[in-house]
């Protein structure tokens, strides 16, 4: 990924990816696991030469769907910034994501 910057600003490199595999135990239970990598290949220190960076995280969850309209998530984040000659950086976050559809919803097979 390249953005380019206003005039008066250098221009930013940046890759990043993450897979998400997941496995349903039954209709209503299901795991997964996402691992993200990001870098910024454009960071340098203050004489011209390369900075290395790694950001990952790993994020377990868990989806409970009581139903067709509603889906309960709770996710883990456990994420770390990492940059040459710093200490790194983590974060750990919890979440519980509740999605229910109202209204229209998903036809049905008669």
């Amino acid at each position: 990924y390249s953005m380019p910057n206003s005039p008066e600003t250098d221009r930013s490199n940046e890759i990043g990816s993450y897979i998400y595999p997941e496995y349903g135990f039954n209709e209503q239970w299901a795991f997964g696991l996402r691992v993200d990598l990001f870098t910024d290949l454009s960071m340098k220190f203050d004489d011209g030469s390369k900075r290395d960076n790694l950001d990952y995280a790993f994020v377990p969850t868990l989806t409970y769907k009581n139903s067709e309209f509603v889906t309960w998530r709770l996710a883990y984040t456990h994420e770390v910034n990492n940059v040459a000659l710093q200490a790194d950086q983590i974060n750990r976050i919890i979440e519980l994501q509740f999605v229910a559809i109202l209204g229209a919803h998903p036809a049905h097979s008669f």
